[in-house]
């Protein structure tokens, strides 16, 4: 766990180069500015009601409850190069889902196996990917809780499924790393249908690579992949977005942004 220090109405980590900033109020968003200068913002879940700020001693900033049986929020960054936010359930009448609703070009994303990534679009051509940890939740015994993540245009939503033998208090955790940005190529609604339409998956990278060199490199890896992504794409009016770097991956984006043409 990384210490913070009292800076105005914001509590700062410094960790790797990195700078982490959090709001003291619990009504902001959490800036993260990374050493390299990449800049991103996660907010706080929207379904909480929760007060002001306080500070652990290992570092770790709550926002407690403003209602008995609601949630509580806790906020530590970490040497790992990352941002937990945890969501602490108290009682079966408090919410059970948790919205983190992103702003401007930043877009969350869900891959066909379920990992998460927030895609920076404002470059039309060049993406940014932040790959998020896959969700977990705990109850008060230690037995794991059902939880997946959905999303709804800008908004990422962590859904918490206890059955009835669950004990409360129940703890779900989003982890957000920064240190494994990956860079992807972005393609318009035109050039993901004409990929979808290549003749079969090894015409596909072909295709890609006429768009984008690079990530016709990367798509030699994993053509049906990106061949049935594309598919899916051009059946919901969306783009695609090939990741190149640290790994290939594929990512589906919807009309509302970073989808263009």
């Amino acid at each position: 766990m990384v210490a913070v220090q009292a800076q105005g109405d914001r509590l700062t980590a410094d960790v790797n180069g990195a700078v982490v900033s959090i709001p003291d109020d619990g009504t902001g968003i959490i800036d993260v500015v990374t050493e390299d200068s990449n800049r991103f913002s996660i907010p706080l879940p929207n379904e909480t009601s929760i007060t002001s700020a306080e500070v652990m001693d290992d570092g770790t900033v709550v926002y407690p409850s403003a209602h008995g049986g609601g949630v509580t929020v806790l906020v530590q960054t970490l040497e790992t190069d990352s941002v937990r936010v945890q969501t602490v359930v108290e009682a079966p009448t408090a919410p059970a889902e948790f919205s983190y609703e992103f702003e401007g070009e930043l877009v969350p994303a869900i891959d066909q196996d379920g990992t998460v990534a927030i895609i920076d679009t404002s470059d039309s051509e060049r993406a940014r990917i932040l790959v998020v940890d896959d969700p977990w939740a705990f109850d008060a015994e230690g037995h794991q809780v059902d939880t997946h993540y959905e999303v709804h245009g800008q908004t990422l939503v962590q859904v918490i499924e206890p059955d009835g033998d669950a004990v409360y208090p129940i703890v779900a955790d989003p982890r957000w790393e920064w240190r494994d940005w990956g860079y992807g190529a972005t393609f318009s609604r035109g050039e993901t249908r004409n990929i979808a339409d290549a003749a079969g998956v090894s015409s596909t990278c072909g295709v890609v690579g006429y768009y984008a060199g690079g990530a016709g490199i990367a798509c030699a890896a994993i053509a049906g992949y990106v061949f049935a992504q594309a598919n899916i794409a051009k059946s919901n009016r969306q783009c695609i977005i090939i990741q190149v770097v640290p790994s290939p991956s594929v990512w589906r984006v919807g009309t509302a942004h970073g989808c263009y043409g």
